[in-house]
């Protein structure tokens, strides 16, 4: 198995230890810790020869208002709107950004130089990368500069598939991964497909209601990515901890390890790559959450222990794997 680390400086000034039954013992990292199994050594085409400990989310796609980009590019980025995402479960008041909009028409103008430019650099660096927000390819949420929340604003159309074709036409096929959580509409769906890009599940919202829930074990898409939490939702311990009594009953989880109840789910499932915090493997609860959306203050605090995972642990998910089939 593998241990991969995401947020990070260059994987190689970091001490990871990876192979069947290794730990990692000695990190003390600004960023998430995941374990990541293939379902198998032959999965899905765009997952099957990455090196895990080089797969992170794609760096810089968000530009800020005092960075580089938009100072050295000012004329790709609009004024007066921001970016964010409109209140839906994660926060009511949704999420104001606050960093600027790309100015689609003066980017297709460009033949999207800027987009190739930064792909050609992000897979100078990593072998698979998961573009954040995803469906803002399709359409994206524009909130007034001057408002302090993100209640107010409109939906804007995105670039589409022509952004993804340029880039693909200079640099071949691209090994991404969509983020298509939050208010995914039919038409984003149709986007990730077009691409044959594989999407994500998270089995914390596996027990919600509904026949059609995508993060149910049994609607899992073989070309996805399963996640026991994120660094946006709470750890498993501490959403279950949330949970009224009858709601734990229903989920079927051992009260005593929720955490490792969902590990065993996200094995099970038939998506081709299972990743799992390095908080659920130690079952903490919502004291070591990493992120909570749209909240400035707070975020990003925890840190792995030196030791916290044990070569017993790293036997335990070993067994794990073996028994579902994941390497």
């Amino acid at each position: 198995m593998r241990f991969v680390g995401a947020k990070l400086p260059r994987v190689e000034d970091q001490r990871i230890l990876t192979g069947r039954g290794h730990y990692v013992d000695d990190l003390q990292l600004p960023g998430l810790v995941y374990m990541a199994l293939l379902r198998s050594p032959h999965a899905h085409a765009r997952l099957r020869s990455i090196r895990l400990d080089r797969a992170r989310q794609a760096p810089g796609v968000v530009a800020a208002y005092a960075g580089a980009d938009l100072a050295g590019s000012p004329e790709l980025f609009e004024r007066g709107e921001v970016a964010g995402a409109p209140p839906d479960a994660l926060n009511a008041s949704g999420q104001r950004w606050g960093n600027p909009l790309y100015d689609w028409p003066a980017h297709r103008a460009t033949g999207y130089r800027w987009w190739r430019e930064r792909f050609r650099r992000t897979f100078e660096l990593v072998d698979l990368c998961r573009i954040d927000h995803f469906r803002g390819f399709v359409s994206y949420w524009a909130i007034p500069a001057r408002n302090t929340t993100a209640k107010v604003g409109h939906w804007r159309p995105g670039p589409g598939a022509e952004l993804f074709r340029a880039v693909e036409r200079e640099l071949g096929d691209l090994p991404l991964v969509a983020e298509d959580l939050g208010h995914i509409t039919p038409p984003v769906v149709r986007l990730r497909d077009e691409l044959g890009l594989p999407g994500m599940v998270v089995l914390l919202w596996a027990f919600r209601t509904g026949n059609r829930n995508p993060h149910r074990l049994e609607n899992h898409r073989r070309s996805s990515l399963v996640y026991t939490s994120t660094h946006d939702t709470d750890t498993a311990a501490g959403w279950f901890a949330g949970l009224s009594r009858r709601q734990r009953a229903a989920t079927g989880l051992d009260p005593a390890e929720p955490s490792w109840g969902l590990i065993e789910l996200a094995y099970e499932s038939p998506a081709e790559l299972a990743i799992v915090p390095a908080q659920d493997v130690l079952g903490l609860g919502r004291a070591a959450r990493m992120n909570r959306p749209g909240v400035a203050g707070g975020n990003w605090s925890w840190r792995l222990e030196r030791g916290a995972l044990t070569s017993a642990l790293a036997r335990r998910l070993s067994r794990l794997a073996e028994r579902h089939g994941r390497s």
